[in-house]
């Protein structure tokens, strides 16, 4: 499991690296009539490109649950409790690195049944920007 979970945690990391090369693409560069050289910065298409990198963020995190569901479910004896610890786990870390990048993101419980019990995994969901710059 912390393999599983460094992992995940470098791959968001390595992601997040790239949001503030992708960001500077988005801002243009401009030289005023003195001749000095300035990149003119727009929130607005700074923030589209967070929430673009977040939504995809999101999507994989959100597929990756899925699919240990799926594959726990689908065993004779599943162990509830660690995957209930490991979807949180990444979303979690899902949350902090939108946080990061000025995007709120929130977890929405899904109901899963299994012998009679049920539990409750969080899928994410992209809410809106915070107040983070």
């Amino acid at each position: 499991m912390k393999k599983f979970v460094s992992m995940f945690l470098a791959t968001l990391t390595i992601v997040a690296a790239l949001t503030v090369s992708s960001a500077a693409y988005s801002e243009g560069v401009k030289t005023n009539s003195c001749g000095v050289t300035y990149v003119q910065t727009s929130s607005r298409s700074k923030y589209s490109v967070n929430e673009l990198i977040v939504r995809s963020i999101v999507d994989k995190a959100n597929t990756m649950i899925e699919n240990m569901v799926e594959r726990e479910l689908s065993k004779r004896n599943p162990d509830i409790p660690g995957l209930i610890e490991k979807t949180n786990i990444i979303a979690s870390n899902t949350i902090k690195i939108a946080t990061m990048l000025g995007v709120e993101v929130k977890c929405e419980y899904k109901a899963y049944k299994y012998n009679g019990t049920v539990f409750y995994i969080d899928p994410l969901i992209v809410i809106r920007r915070s107040n983070v710059t």
